[in-house]
């Protein structure tokens, strides 16, 4: 019992740092996209 409750204590720790590095990444890209839309539109 005590090994399975280990794996999946395991399994929780490694799908929260997936998830935060997943919503990470998204608000990253939107952040990069913001930026390059910013500076194309002070080109015109």
């Amino acid at each position: 019992m005590k090994e399975r409750n280990k794996i999946l204590i395991w399994l929780v720790v490694l799908l929260v740092i997936l998830n935060v590095t997943t919503i990470a990444t998204i608000i990253y890209h939107n952040y990069i996209e913001r930026q390059t839309e910013n500076d194309s539109g002070d080109c015109k």
